[in-house]
């Protein structure tokens, strides 16, 4: 049976970090064949999902909002090329649809590791992560460090004062 695991977490919790890690572990005792995917929206790093500390690998940039027939397009290839596991980084930023290829995935026995802020700084959820946590197999929840006390922190702390709940 195929699974989905959520990383999910606040900002700077090192959820990207995780998920590259898990996808090394993956591929060093498997051999397993993988897939990479962030938004094209975050601009950060180009063609690359990036951990902090400098970790990356090289993923596909997709549209935030894609239509059925274009994702399933996706899930043949997959499932043609033999892809294990997809990892999605900042699945937060994506519409709708990243639920249903989500499933879809797990339906076409293609294991899922899908990372991304479960809270915006208003501490709503954020995107559709709330929806993911639901179909979520495993569920690995990470904090960060507050910079203002040091105490463990839960939720993203916005500072600057750009009124759009993305501000990449």
């Amino acid at each position: 049976m195929c699974k989905i695991v959520v990383i999910t977490g606040c900002m700077g919790s090192g959820k990207t970090k995780l998920l590259l890690e898990i996808a090394n572990h993956q591929f060093n005792n498997n051999k397993e064949r993988q897939y990479f995917i962030k938004p094209i929206i975050d601009i950060r790093h180009s063609n690359c999902i990036q951990s902090r500390d400098g970790i990356r690998k090289y993923a596909n940039e997709f549209p935030i909002n894609m239509k059925v027939i274009e994702y399933l397009e996706y899930i043949f290839e997959f499932k043609r090329n033999n892809i294990k596991t997809v990892y999605i980084d900042e699945a937060q930023f994506f519409d709708e649809w990243i639920v249903h290829f989500i499933n879809e995935l797990r339906l076409n026995n293609i294991n899922v590791v899908v990372s991304g802020l479960d809270m915006d700084s208003n501490m709503k959820p954020f995107g559709y992560m709330g929806y993911l946590l639901c179909i979520a197999d495993d569920i690995i929840k990470l904090n960060s460090k507050c910079k203002i006390c040091n105490n463990k922190a839960g939720f993203s702390f916005k500072l600057n004062d750009n009124p759009s709940i993305i501000s990449i």
